[in-house]
């Protein structure tokens, strides 16, 4: 009789398994950037849809925000979806400036302006030094620092 060898040794499984493993960690280890980096692309986009609308309020008021002779204004994000320039579901978004906080209505928006509308900031209500202009939104790196 021959002696026939059926399954695979201990070896081969251990391999198998190794090789498994190597390719979960590397699959494990791409999502999490992927998933990073449209977290932060998402981060950016509501900033832009804030300033955008900070700056489109300012140039429109008349009365508020007269800036001719002046160099800022602070406007509310109420203000903003008060005049519909953000929904008015935009309040059960999370500020991506603080970490598991949502937006609030007295949350400000400064926005510069001499001669035409130069810059728009956020102002971090508990750590000031971490404001963010609008012309930074794409490459800060300090999300959910306030």
């Amino acid at each position: 009789m021959k002696n026939r060898k059926n399954g695979f040794t201990l070896i081969e499984m251990l391999v198998c398994i190794a090789i498994i493993a190597a390719l979960g960690v590397i699959v494990g280890l791409s999502a999490n950037t992927i998933l990073s980096n449209a977290r932060k692309s998402d981060y950016q986009e509501i900033m832009t849809n804030v300033f955008d609308a900070a700056k489109i309020y300012v140039e429109l008021s008349t009365t508020t925000c007269n800036l001719d002779s002046g160099t800022e204004c602070n406007v509310t994000i109420a203000d903003l979806i008060n005049k519909g320039l953000l929904d008015k579901n935009f309040l059960e978004k999370n500020n991506p400036m603080y970490v598991n906080r949502k937006f609030n209505s007295v949350d400000e928006v400064r926005v510069f302006k001499y001669l035409g509308i130069k810059d728009a900031e956020i102002v971090c209500i508990t750590n000031s030094s971490y404001n963010l202009k609008a012309s930074k939104v794409e490459d800060y790196n300090f999300w959910g620092e306030c």
